[in-house]
């Protein structure tokens, strides 16, 4: 089942520019990764410096091997300590569609 994976992060200030280089890096690493079908990044427009992450993934199996590698670790250790707070991370799972409404 197609697996959704959300991950705000809030940037401080004097971080932003090596933080978005460090994002960008992490997003086209992830883009060569086994399973990896799309992602986005998203800043908000009400609080500069946060920031939400999305990447579609065909299984939570393919999330998790990338999650784990030692490679993103290493990104996600140097942009951890760019951070105003601890990245929230949620995983989702896409709901199936139905064909029929019912009665």
């Amino acid at each position: 089942m197609t697996t959704v994976v959300l991950i705000a992060r809030e940037v401080l200030p004097e971080n932003e520019v090596e933080a978005v280089q460090l994002m960008r890096e992490l997003r086209i690493k992830a883009m060569h990764q086994p399973g990896y079908l799309r992602g986005e990044t998203l800043s908000s427009l009400r609080k500069p410096g946060k920031n939400m992450v999305m990447s579609k993934w065909r299984t939570v199996e393919d999330w998790e091997g990338w999650r784990q590698s030692p490679r993103r670790q290493e990104l996600v250790s140097k942009l951890g300590a760019l951070l105003a707070a601890p990245a929230a991370e949620e995983v989702y799972l896409e709901a199936p569609t139905t064909a029929s409404a019912g009665p």
